[in-house]
C-alpha cells in the first residue's frame, strides 16, 4: 500500500496546457502569436478605440464633485446644526439629572 490508490494519472493531452494548445490551433492563432506577429502589435490599433478607462475616470470625477459638494454643505451648515445639537444634549443631561435617584 503506497497511499496513492485512486490517484491515477490523467492521460496525456487532457491538461490545461494541452487544452490551450488545441484552442489556439482551432482559432488559427498560435500560443501568443498571430500570423507571425506578436500579439502586442496586433492589439495596438484597438487601444485607441477602447473607452472603458474614460468611463471609469468620468465616474471618479463625478464622485469627487459630489464629495466636495457634500463637505462644503456640511461646513456651511455646521454652525447652525452645532447649536441645535448643543441644546439637545443639554436637554438630555438635564432630564437625566432631574430624574436621577437621590
Amino acid at each position: 500500500m503506497t497511499g496513492m490508490e485512486g490517484c491515477e494519472r490523467a492521460p496525456a493531452g487532457h491538461g490545461w496546457r494541452a487544452r490551450a494548445r488545441r484552442r489556439a490551433r482551432a482559432d488559427g492563432t498560435g500560443m501568443g502569436e498571430l500570423d507571425g506577429r506578436s500579439r502586442r502589435s496586433t492589439d495596438a490599433p484597438r487601444l485607441g478605440s477602447d473607452r472603458s478607462g474614460s468611463t471609469a475616470i468620468e465616474y471618479a470625477l463625478l464622485a469627487a464633485v459630489v464629495a466636495i459638494t457634500t463637505i462644503g454643505a456640511m461646513l456651511l451648515m455646521g454652525g447652525e446644526t452645532g447649536g441645535m445639537w448643543a441644546v439637545t444634549g443639554d436637554a438630555i443631561v438635564d432630564g437625566l439629572t432631574r430624574n436621577a435617584p437621590p
